[in-house]
């Protein structure tokens, strides 16, 4: 079993999430950013405090928020990407 040191990231889900947010506010370009993915920051740093509490239904719980969470970005995502949503739902 391998020993994680004080300066090493675990590599779980939420230390992932924690690093793609923490990578992801160096690549805004001028902080042109739907406000859905602060929501998703938000969570993924929620989740990953009721880890490290030992919270496993608190994780649960926060789990559950994830899909809803993913269909708003990607509403989202495809609002900016086409501008026209209506045509990108008759698509699917």
């Amino acid at each position: 079993m391998d020993i994680l040191h004080a300066n090493e990231l675990a590599d779980t889900p939420a230390a992932g999430a924690s690093r793609v947010a923490a990578s992801a506010e160096g690549n805004r370009p001028g902080g042109d950013v739907p406000a859905g993915y602060a929501d998703a920051e938000q969570l993924a740093r929620e989740m990953l405090a009721a880890a490290e509490r030992g919270d496993w239904p608190g994780v649960t719980r926060l789990r559950r928020r994830i899909p809803s969470l993913a269909r708003a970005l990607h509403r989202q995502w495809l609002e900016r990407r086409s501008g026209d949503l209506a045509s990108e739902r008759e698509l699917e």
